[in-house]
């Protein structure tokens, strides 16, 4: 008797799922198509070392400022950093407004957030570090 009243328990739920589904299938698709697509989710470790060696040799290999800039981000765009692997590539850019940019846009994409101030010595100007702390400030 037991038995009985587990399993009755437990398929109750599927099939009345399987009547209102049926009853009240225009709804559903109404809603599913409401739910929007996942984007990517950040990894909770960092790359391992080979394949961030590789990604910054890449990015180092780029000639101009403007496409290493744009390499680096779509390098690191579905990957997890540490701030110091975020400082090593900071430090591949010579203009102060492509380091700050990515600075920006690698925050998102970095593990230890609380250790990010380790960028902050890359920038040559004191505004440089203002700005990217305001950008932090207001994630």
């Amino acid at each position: 008797m037991k038995r009985i009243f587990l399993m009755i328990c437990l398929f109750a739920p599927i099939f009345s799922f399987a009547q209102d589904a049926t009853t009240s299938a225009p709804e559903t698709a109404t809603a599913s198509a409401e739910v929007s697509k996942p984007s990517y989710t950040l990894h909770s470790t960092p790359m391992n070392h080979r394949d961030f060696d590789n990604i910054r040799t890449r990015i180092a290999e780029t000639t101009d400022e403007y496409s290493r800039i744009e390499m680096a981000k779509k390098l690191i765009a579905k990957h997890t950093l540490i701030a110091k692997e975020i400082k090593a590539i900071l430090v591949l850019f010579e203009s102060e407004n492509y380091k700050l940019d990515f600075a920006k846009f690698a925050y998102d994409h970095c593990l230890d957030k609380n250790n990010y101030l380790v960028v902050n010595s890359v920038f040559n100007e004191a505004n440089s570090v203002t700005l990217l702390d305001d950008y932090i400030q207001n994630q």
